[in-house]
């Protein structure tokens, strides 16, 4: 093969796992984000998943802050530099609104550690 099997299954998982935030692109356009060439947003972001996939698997099997840091940093690096591999010092919430946590799917308990910034 031309390319070996797993950088395929990568960006495939890649590709896949984007979607999940309405981020979809061509094999196209996503190998010229990946070279840094292409001027498409959404091939951009979902070969920052790449590069954090990559990160995830270098790391291997022994999970950290320091790790999930990394990975973190990896995905966001080119999107949003300023919050790229950092711990977040407020409150999280995973499905609601900006505007108010009442319909939230998962809220984590409060603890004097910080989070990641991670999407929701």
């Amino acid at each position: 093969m031309p390319v070996p099997m797993p950088a395929v299954l990568l960006r495939t998982e890649s590709a896949s796992s984007s979607q999940i935030e309405h981020l979809t692109t061509n094999a196209r356009n996503l190998a010229m984000a990946t070279l840094g060439v292409g001027g498409k947003q959404n091939a951009a972001l979902v070969a920052a998943n790449v590069r954090a996939m990559n990160e995830a698997l270098a790391v291997g099997d022994e999970v950290t802050s320091a790790t999930i840091l990394a990975v973190h940093r990896a995905l966001l690096a080119s999107s949003d530099p300023e919050v790229a591999g950092q711990l977040r010092a407020e409150q999280v919430r995973v499905g609601s609104s900006a505007l108010s946590p009442h319909d939230a799917d998962f809220v984590p308990r409060t603890t004097t550690a910080c989070r990641p910034h991670l999407r929701t």
